[in-house]
């Protein structure tokens, strides 16, 4: 699935689907062909310039298409393209489409053998936001993925690193309890970074710390505001007991735009 996200509230999903299983993921492959995909993309731009010219004061207003409203961020690269993708040859679809489309993509996910695609990601500047799934394991005559690690437990992201991606974050997968009960909930996320570090992510320059903050930050367009602590950015700070990528690690004290919201000295602790 593709979404459209970051600095934008709209959403536009996109699907690519291997081999579907359902007829709701059949109707979703037949919608984003490339051609749909593609003439989706023109309409797009269309619209946007539209409201262009009418804000310079160059032509009428346009009716206002909430289908195609995302379209305007995406345009002057205030949104990006969250990819919900996995496997090879899918991830290898998007950075072609980052490269055909010309917007701004990321991989969301990138697993089972998505690391094959790592240096055609780093080249065409497209981010890797890795998770919940950290390693990688043989898959051979697989319905979607043949991906022959000849035994090994392979690292996610030291995959990825091996081949030269330098833009990699983490994530769950999940915003609430667990999605269907089988992801890992966002207070996990910190577990991803520790099963990175488990499996050979390399950290010689706090790797593992900025795939939580300034990668993700940067990927999704805030990197003005997010992800690292400097004068004139949001004073959005977490205290921990230890390093970030330790499970036993904890957070003691939580800021917010300066504010203190969470101080476990003087109420329960929830994490």
């Amino acid at each position: 699935m593709i979404s459209a996200c970051a600095t934008s509230t709209i959403f536009l999903p996109w699907f690519i689907a291997a081999d579907p299983a359902s007829e709701w993921e059949r109707a979703a492959e037949i919608m984003n062909t490339p051609d749909r995909l593609a003439e989706n993309r023109r309409r797009g731009v269309a619209y946007a310039r539209e409201w262009e010219a009418f804000e310079a004061g160059e032509g009428p207003r346009p009716e206002k298409r909430l289908q195609l409203e995302i379209f305007r961020a995406l345009d002057n690269g205030s949104a990006q393209v969250s990819t919900h993708t996995q496997f090879y040859q899918v991830v290898l679809m998007t950075v072609t489409m980052a490269k055909e489309l010309g917007f701004k993509f990321f991989i969301d996910h990138g697993s089972f053998g998505g690391y094959h695609a790592a240096a055609y990601a780093q080249a065409a500047g497209v981010d890797a936001i890795l998770g919940p799934r950290m390693i990688a394991t043989t898959r051979v005559n697989w319905q979607w993925d043949d991906n022959d690690t000849d035994g090994k437990v392979l690292g996610m992201a030291a995959e990825y690193q091996r081949r030269g991606h330098t833009a990699i974050g983490f994530n769950t997968d999940c915003v609430d309890n667990g999605a269907f009960n089988i992801t890992p909930p966002q207070e996990e996320l910190s577990l991803q970074a520790g099963m990175a570090l488990r499996y050979g992510f390399d950290n010689p320059n706090l790797e593992n710390l900025r795939a939580l903050t300034i990668v993700p930050a940067r990927t999704v367009g805030l990197g003005d505001r997010l992800g690292t602590l400097e004068v004139g950015k949001d004073a959005d700070v977490l205290v921990l007991t230890g390093d970030v990528g330790d499970p036993r690690t904890s957070i003691e004290f939580v800021f917010t735009n300066g504010e203190l919201v969470y101080d476990t000295e003087r109420g329960d602790r929830r994490w």
